[in-house]
C-alpha cells in the first residue's frame, strides 16, 4: 500500500510540474505591469542568427493577449522533442517590472517556453484543435518580417577575438578524422553600448575549411564601459562585476594552426576574419 502511494505521488508530481510549464500557465502569469512584445520570423531557426533587439517588433495590447489566452486555455499540451526549425513562428517576450525576461515561441504545431535563458527551452505539441486559430494569430503579425539575410553579418562592427583548440573523443568513422577543431569567438560592440559574443566551430583541413556558426542567445549582451590597456572590451555584467569580454585567451598553438591552414590569417583584421568564416558557412 505504501509503495502504491509513493508511485501515485511521483505520477502526481510529474503531472504537476509538467503542467506548470504549459503555454497557458506562461500566459496566465503575465501581469498588467509587464511589457509584452511579439516578434515573427518565417523560419524558427532564424531567430538565433541575430540578436532579438535587431528585429521588428510589436507591443501587444490587452485584447491581443486575451485572444491568445483563449486559444490556449482548453487543452493540456504534451511535451515534444520534434521541432520543425523551418516553421514560421512568433516569439512572445515578457519584460517583467523586476527586469527579468521570459518568453514563448509559438508555431502552428508546437510551442516552446523560455525561462530567462535560451539554453533550456521546453517544447510542447499543439493539439490539432487549436492549430487553425494559431495559424491565424501568427498571420496577423507577418508584416513584421523583413528580407534580411538568414545569417546576419557583424563583420563591420568593432570586434575582439579569441580562439582555442577543441579536444573531441572520437568514435565510429570520426575516429579516423584527425583534423584540428577550433572554437573561435568574436565579441561584437554594437551601438557603443552592448557587447555580445558570436561563436564559430572550425574544422581545419588543407583542402577545405568547414565552419559552423553557433546560435546567438537572443538576450545575450553586456554593458560596454570602455577598453583595457590591450584594447579588449571592458563590460559590466548583470551582477555588477567589471570584466574583460573574453572567456579564454588565444595561445601559440591555435595561432600557429590558423596561420598554417588559412593563408594571411595573421595579417587580417578581425572583421576580415569573421567575413572569411561567414563565407565558409555559405559554401
Amino acid at each position: 500500500m505504501k509503495k502504491n502511494r509513493i508511485i501515485l505521488f511521483i505520477v502526481w508530481a510529474f503531472l504537476f510540474f509538467s503542467a506548470s510549464a504549459q503555454p497557458i500557465n506562461f500566459l496566465s502569469e503575465i501581469c498588467h505591469e509587464d511589457s509584452v512584445v511579439v516578434y515573427v520570423d518565417k523560419h524558427y531557426k532564424s531567430f538565433f542568427y541575430g540578436r532579438l533587439a535587431e528585429k521588428n517588433r510589436h507591443i501587444m495590447t490587452t485584447q491581443e493577449l486575451e485572444r491568445l489566452y483563449q486559444i490556449f486555455q482548453d487543452d493540456l499540451y504534451s511535451e515534444t522533442y520534434s521541432v520543425d526549425e523551418n516553421a514560421c513562428a512568433v516569439f512572445i517576450e515578457v519584460h517583467e517590472k523586476s527586469g527579468k525576461k521570459r518568453g514563448c515561441f509559438i508555431s502552428e504545431k508546437w510551442s516552446g517556453i523560455v525561462e530567462e535563458s535560451m539554453i533550456n527551452i521546453h517544447y510542447y505539441k499543439n493539439p490539432k484543435t487549436v492549430r487553425t486559430k494559431i495559424r491565424q494569430f501568427i498571420n496577423q503579425y507577418k508584416y513584421l518580417m523583413n528580407d534580411a539575410p538568414t545569417h546576419k553579418t557583424y563583420d563591420s562592427l568593432p570586434l575582439n577575438m579569441s580562439s582555442r583548440r577543441l579536444d573531441f573523443t572520437r568514435c565510429g568513422p570520426a575516429m579516423f578524422d584527425h583534423a584540428p577543431h577550433l572554437e573561435i569567438k568574436f565579441y561584437a560592440l554594437q551601438d557603443s553600448s552592448i557587447v555580445f559574443p558570436i561563436q564559430y566551430l572550425v574544422r581545419l583541413r588543407k583542402n577545405k575549411i568547414k565552419v559552423w556558426r553557433k546560435n546567438i542567445d537572443l538576450w545575450a549582451g553586456d554593458a560596454y564601459i570602455g577598453t583595457d590597456e590591450d584594447g579588449l572590451f571592458l563590460i559590466r555584467k548583470q551582477s555588477g562585476q567589471i570584466d574583460t569580454a573574453r572567456e579564454y585567451a588565444s595561445n601559440e598553438e591555435t595561432d600557429s594552426l590558423l596561420n598554417n591552414y588559412i593563408p594571411h590569417w595573421h595579417r587580417m583584421t578581425n572583421g576580415e576574419r569573421m567575413r572569411l568564416l561567414d563565407d565558409c558557412i555559405n559554401h
